[in-house]
């Protein structure tokens, strides 16, 4: 009896504790659970450490072939010999060494025939021919990478043994290997599977401690929460539902409101009557590149870079609570401008002091107002010149004819009116006429008739030019479309900019038998003279170095394209400067001299309006080189 009273109490201690009980048990499936679970996922990455390591190899072998795919070109085109392309490739490769985890490693070189090209490690081994090269496991090492590369353009593994430098027994070793059909080689990285083996061996013992550690960590917390939970579970409930509807409808609206302000593309940035940061939105860090928690409560003048204008209208409007506005123009170096419009909102609401600023880049609407100006402005200029051509037309072509009848009676012995004419002078025809050779007179009179013919033809390129097009493709010779450009050019001659065409040495380079090219003639010679006129003006301002200022004109066939080289001995182009040659508004000229539309406006047609390509190539001091390439039919 007393036994079963005694027990009575123990029961209910145990039934008290049922919950914990569950818990625990529960608390030790999960472990039990996450264990396997660690322990199958850490399995799973020791073989992706492996495919890491694979893809790393072959990754580095892509990026040495890309490096020396240049040299391989020019070996393909015929510009670079076999023996001159290996050599430059060695020099190159032999300079490919890169540290891993392991130590360090380099990217190899051989030949098809076996001979060692390129071992940075084993140098007494280069140029030896390594054909029956064998492992300890009779595998003709050069063999197997010399076919893998020949019948695997993309590249591929090879597995074999191999002595590693300073070690007494062979290891196990993959290499990726890739050939360069070209030159009659292959380029491959190698690796140790020791070394590899090490690197998983190392991360699965790392893997157990952490893996026993967090369990026994869990563990501990597991136990120290259940107590608390059981204490405080009941109260918490109810507060729990209460904060849970609460925070609910403050997240949605906060959620909403940071929405709307972080989908605005301005920055857009709130502060106190102090100049305090409130409120920074996603634009703003992009500006900037401050995270909102960086910039919260933070002076405005510490986070936000602006001149002391801003601040005074920022303070202006809080005072006196009225929207101001303010554009503000930005250098950024190399004589480009951004322009950003301010716009400052004050908060007006009781008991609040403040402001809210929105930013705009606002560059591409100004330059856009600009281009309109501009275009404005060359319509004009068009006109202007269309109508001067057309004057200059009419007395010219009465010049030339008068010249003709000039010769006519002057040097006709057989005309009867120039004989009767000269009888009433008392003289004859033969007597004017050896005058008129004593004096050099027929050649003036070719002179004039010559003149008055290259003036006609400036005329009618200048119309042509000027004219408006009609964006219509007619198939041109792109070699006389060159010949006229230039003689187009030939009549530049700046008095402000004191550079003439005429000064320069033009060579051309036409290769025969090039088919005409579907085009818009206007628009074509519009992007060529853009080029010759860049030329002339860049070897003009390098002109104190003494050379004679030179152009060659290239026209060849390349493949379905016609290409058109036009290239000068000018001061060159950084690289810098090449990489945004073609930008709108971009210009290296002075203020006032250009207007940065004149390649960007060259490259839309070439690229967009004939699916052509134009590249530059260009160094300091070695001038620069453009290239136009049109298809020889219509796309």
């Amino acid at each position: 009896m007393n036994d079963a009273i005694n027990h009575t109490p123990n029961v209910r201690m145990i039934l008290r504790k049922k919950p914990v009980f569950k818990v625990i048990v529960l608390s030790l499936v999960l472990f039990a659970a996450f264990i396997g679970l660690f322990d199958h996922v850490s399995r799973q990455h020791v073989k992706v450490i492996e495919s890491q390591r694979l893809d790393q190899m072959k990754q580095l072998v892509e990026i040495a072939r890309n490096a020396i795919e240049p040299i391989a070109a020019g070996c393909r085109s015929g510009d670079i010999s076999r023996e001159a392309g290996i050599a430059e490739v060695r020099n190159l490769v032999r300079r490919m060494t890169f540290t891993e985890s392991h130590g360090d490693n380099y990217v190899f070189m051989s030949a098809y025939d076996g001979t060692m090209l390129v071992q940075p490690f084993e140098p007494d081994k280069e140029m030896t021919n390594q054909w029956d090269l064998k492992d300890s496991h009779g595998v003709y090492i050069i063999r197997e990478l010399v076919k893998t590369a020949e019948n695997k353009p993309e590249g591929g593994f090879v597995r074999y043994f191999y002595m590693p430098p300073g070690s007494g027994a062979p290891q196990e070793k993959i290499s990726f290997v890739m050939g360069v059909q070209e030159l009659e080689c292959y380029i491959g990285v190698g690796r140790y599977m020791e070394d590899l083996r090490k690197e998983q061996a190392d991360f699965r013992w790392k893997t157990f401690i952490l893996e026993t550690m967090l369990v026994l960590l869990l563990l501990a917390l597991c136990l120290m929460a259940v107590s608390e939970i059981v204490v405080k579970n009941r109260l918490l409930v109810k507060e729990v539902h209460i904060r849970q509807d609460s925070e609910k409808e403050l997240r949605a609206l906060k959620n909403y409101l940071g929405d709307i302000i972080n989908s605005m593309p301005s920055v857009l940035i709130g502060v106190d009557g102090k100049g305090k940061v409130t409120q920074w939105n996603q634009h703003a860090e992009k500006v900037t590149g401050v995270k909102e928690e960086e910039a919260a409560g933070r002076d405005l003048k510490k986070v936000y870079p602006a001149d002391s204008a801003l601040w005074e209208k920022i303070s202006d409007s809080i005072h006196n609570r009225e929207i101001v506005q303010h554009r503000k123009k930005i250098t950024r170096g190399n004589n480009l401008f951004e322009y950003e419009d301010f716009t400052i909102y004050p908060l007006i609401s009781e008991g609040m002091e403040g402001a809210v600023i929105r930013v705009d880049n606002v560059t591409s609407k100004v330059q856009m107002e600009e281009l309109v100006v501009q275009s404005e402005k060359m319509l004009s200029v068009g006109g202007l010149a269309a109508g001067m051509a057309h004057e200059i037309n009419n007395p010219l072509a009465g010049m030339m004819q008068m010249a003709e009848v000039m010769s006519t009676r002057l040097t006709g012995k057989d005309v009867p009116a120039n004989r009767q004419a000269a009888e009433r002078a008392g003289t004859t025809m033969e007597a004017i006429h050896q005058f008129m050779e004593d004096r050099g007179i027929p050649k003036m009179i070719e002179t004039i008739q010559s003149s008055g013919v290259r003036a006609a033809k400036i005329v009618e390129n200048m119309l042509s030019f000027a004219r408006k097009g009609s964006a219509q493709t007619t198939h041109e010779d792109l070699a006389e479309l060159l010949d006229s450009t230039l003689e187009l050019a030939l009549t530049d001659y700046d008095l402000k900019k004191k550079h003439d065409f005429r000064s320069i040495k033009i060579v051309k380079e036409y290769e025969p038998g090039i088919p005409p090219v579907p085009c818009d003639r206007p628009q074509i010679q519009q992007v060529l003279l853009n080029v010759l006129q860049n030329a002339a003006y860049a070897m003009q301002a390098a002109s104190g170095s003494g050379k004679q200022p030179k152009i060659i004109l290239r026209l060849k066939r390349q493949g379905g394209m016609a290409c058109v080289e036009i290239q000068d001995n000018g001061p060159g182009m950084e690289e810098t400067v090449c990489k945004r040659i073609f930008e709108p508004f971009f210009t290296t000229k002075p203020t006032g001299i250009g207007t940065g539309l004149g390649l960007s406006v060259s490259y839309f047609i070439v690229t967009e309006a004939h699916q052509g390509r134009m590249e530059v190539s260009s160094h300091p001091g070695l001038g620069a080189r453009f290239t136009i390439r049109l298809p020889l039919s219509v796309m």
